[in-house]
């Protein structure tokens, strides 16, 4: 399990132009994230979030004046409150896309990948791309030897690394692991099993290096900029595109409306369309080595336009809408709670917010330049054999 994280403030940066407007933005959409895994500590465990979102200067609000907020626009015409069920709060959708790409992350750092080296191939890369304020280098355990790559603006960098070396972070962290001591021993099976230790019991802020790495990179995706100079800013802070990486594009976040938490700030947050979206992967597909793995979430859009950013990208994956019958996880996390539990089959041209998981099927930049090197070496090692004879 986890043994804690050096954090490496990575001389990378995407640029330091990034205008103080689109950086403030980032980071109210980096809290709002924050504050929505907060609000339900069932679907996401993250004991941190609470403490940032405050941090970044969000204003508190509960998850029940959130539904009241949320079901004042969800009646459609001809219904009524009393005949259709409440649609999930968007903080909800925010927290169960956390959810799903933490066990989706984790399972891909679990995996040898054989198709992509005959001796068997590791995901010890982890890319994370999204607003800000990232606490899975913290709060999930990750296999020995992974280095993390957080991308965001240094506004949200700052904001993390202060916070989570405060003598609040900690003390949420021994809560945390006591906690879970708890759990354990009341689930305890009759087969004795070996003991793991807790993922916050050795938690040590932004710092204590035990076989993981945690690099901040300064590069704001929400940007232009940023989206451009992604693979310069990865490369510059140690990423190596020639191997297996695990990437995390948290697209959700950015839309303005993904949570309807307030914030000190009118920055409003800041939204991807169709076309950043396109570069952003683009960039991805650019840097991911054969077989890397994608998992996140997309901003509201219909079915063809989710496919077709990720397929426009040259990356083979699939998407499901959030609660959908198609999504039986979240499917019955909404009945649970009464919420509505949207059909399998979407309205064509219906804009929702989507989940997806995708594969790189092609070669990276880099891997395709050690290829070009490789067959220019051995053209010129013909030409030599060819002079001596």
């Amino acid at each position: 399990m986890l043994r804690g994280f050096a954090v490496a403030a990575a001389a990378a940066s995407s640029s330091a132009s990034s205008t103080s407007s689109s950086s403030a933005a980032s980071l109210a959409a980096a809290a709002k994230a924050a504050l929505a895994r907060s609000l339900y500590p069932e679907i996401v465990n993250d004991p941190f979030a609470e403490l940032l979102a405050r941090a970044a200067g969000v204003k508190e609000l509960t998850a029940a004046e959130e539904r009241e907020e949320q079901e004042e626009g969800w009646q459609l015409e001809g219904e009524t409150s009393s005949t259709l069920p409440p649609p999930p709060p968007r903080s909800a959708l925010s927290a169960a896309a956390a959810a799903f790409a933490d066990a989706t992350l984790l399972y891909a750092t679990d995996l040898v990948n054989l198709e992509a080296d005959p001796k068997g191939a590791e995901y010890r890369q982890v890319i994370l791309l999204g607003p800000g304020l990232d606490t899975r280098p913290q709060r999930l355990g990750w296999p020995a030897g992974t280095v993390l790559f957080e991308c965001a603006s240094a506004d949200a960098h700052a904001v993390a690394a202060a916070a989570l070396a405060s003598d609040g972070a900690r003390q949420l962290a021994l809560e945390a692991a006591a906690e879970e001591e708890e759990e354990e021993e009341e689930e305890e099976d009759e087969e004795e099993e070996a003991e793991e230790e807790s993922v916050f019991s050795s938690f040590n802020g932004s710092g204590a290096p035990r076989g993981r790495l945690l690099r901040r990179v300064v590069c704001d995706v929400s940007t232009e900029e940023g989206r451009e100079n992604l693979g310069q800013a990865l490369f510059a802070a140690g990423f190596r595109a020639e191997r297996l990486s695990a990437w995390c594009v948290s697209a959700g976040a950015f839309d303005s409306n993904s949570s309807s938490t307030s914030s000190e700030s009118s920055n409003s947050s800041p939204s991807l369309d169709l076309e950043a979206l396109g570069q952003l992967f683009g960039a991805v597909a650019s840097c991911a080595a054969f077989c890397s793995f994608l998992v996140g979430d997309l901003p509201p859009m219909t079915r063809r336009e989710a496919e077709g950013v990720i397929a426009g990208s040259g990356l083979m994956g699939s998407v499901v809408a959030f609660g959908s019958e198609a999504d039986e996880a979240g499917s019955l996390l909404w009945e649970e709670r009464g919420w509505r539990v949207e059909t399998g089959e979407e309205e064509e041209g219906k804009a929702v917010r989507w989940l997806f998981v995708g594969q790189q099927r092609s070669r990276s930049d880099a891997e395709l330049g050690i290829l070009r090197a490789f067959g220019e070496a051995a053209e010129e090692a013909e030409g030599f054999e060819d002079n001596v004879s």
